[in-house]
């Protein structure tokens, strides 16, 4: 439960100071050491691209990971996928790039989860997590932590974008959305499937799907629980 409270924390932080916490706390519950959450823009090509970060990178790895983040295959996941990514020594072996694997080690990055988010307006979010040590749990355990890290991802996302961008939160004179819009989103906060929601609504589950979709759509959401996220965040939705 107090994991779940803190997932719904993330929707109110309004500094990335308060943001730094909320991540603190989490891998301290998920048994992890480091976390990065970082706001990219730009055309993510290695050259025009500029960096915004919380998190608790140690002092002096900064030129390491500048070194190294062109041939990294977990960045370079990150740069090309919005699929969350388990990574390890395996990694890096399949890689052959074993070597770097070896240095960033003793800095505390082993093995982790990250995720990125490719928003509009050339627009990124990477969140990821690490420790040194392999993670001793295998199986059901495994995809627990895994899923958690996805839920914390898809809550700090919105997050990341309030608090570090120059833009701050997406912040318009209307609200843009139908009512059926925010009734839909209204209910996908409350962890509602469209097929649940078309029920609530009396609607079809297409239908509910198509709201929502619309929804996110208008406000440059990745997903709908990110959509939902940001409706709550500006209030239109409780």
């Amino acid at each position: 439960m107090q994991l779940i409270e803190e997932f719904s924390a993330l929707s109110h932080v309004v500094s990335e100071g308060a943001l730094s916490a909320a991540a603190s706390r989490f891998i301290g519950e998920l048994e992890f050491e480091r976390y990065e959450l970082q706001l990219v823009t730009g055309a993510v090509d290695g050259q025009a691209e500029k960096w915004k970060t919380v998190g608790n990178v140690p002092d002096g790895y900064g030129p390491l990971w500048h070194r190294s983040g062109a041939t990294c295959p977990v960045m370079q996941h990150a740069k090309k996928s919005s699929l969350p990514l388990y990574w390890g020594q395996k990694t890096y072996e399949r890689a052959e790039e074993m070597h770097r694997w070896d240095e960033q080690t003793p800095w505390g990055y082993g093995t982790g989860f990250i995720v990125a988010a490719h928003l509009q307006s050339d627009k990124h979010v990477v969140i990821a997590v690490e420790r040194e040590k392999a993670l001793r749990d295998s199986g059901s355990q495994l995809t627990h932590k895994f899923a958690l890290f996805q839920l914390f991802a898809t809550c700090a996302l919105d997050a990341c974008i309030a608090v570090m961008s120059e833009e701050k939160a997406l912040l318009f004179v209307e609200c843009p959305l139908t009512a059926r819009e925010l009734e839909t989103l209204k209910w996908t906060l409350a962890g509602k499937t469209a097929w649940e929601v078309g029920s609530i609504l009396g609607i079809t589950q297409g239908t509910a799907s198509l709201h929502v979709h619309n929804a996110a759509k208008k406000l440059g959401a990745v997903n709908k629980h990110h959509a939902a996220r940001i409706a709550a965040r500006l209030g239109w939705i409780k």
